[in-house]
């Protein structure tokens, strides 16, 4: 009888003891999920601060590029105005100074 009971006792020292230690590694894994996920979250939020900062940036570059997109649209039409106007008038001074230089008189 003495025995059974010293058996009984001994398992249930055993059952305790395995119930910490379950214990203990649940709350060691629950520990080290908490960290990655803080890890995580920072990372995360780091990333959105990063996405809006980029987003920023690109709205400022499409900005710029209408702005130069504009301003060459501008140049083209007033060079090609200025280059035809100097076209036409070098024409109408040749024609006007060619017949009158004549290498055979």
């Amino acid at each position: 009888y003495e025995e059974r009971v010293l058996k009984k006792i001994r398992r249930k020292i055993r059952n305790k003891q395995s119930a910490q230690e379950s214990r203990k590694k649940k709350k060691e894994y629950i520990d080290g999920l908490e960290t990655r996920m803080s890890a995580c979250t920072a990372q995360n939020q780091e990333l959105q601060r990063k996405v809006l900062h980029l987003e920023k940036q690109n709205l400022s570059l499409l900005e710029q590029l209408k702005k130069l997109q504009a301003i060459v649209v501008q140049s083209t039409s007033k060079s090609a105005q200025t280059g035809t106007c100097l076209a036409v008038l070098l024409f109408s001074f040749a024609l006007i100074v060619l017949p009158s230089i004549s290498p055979f008189v």
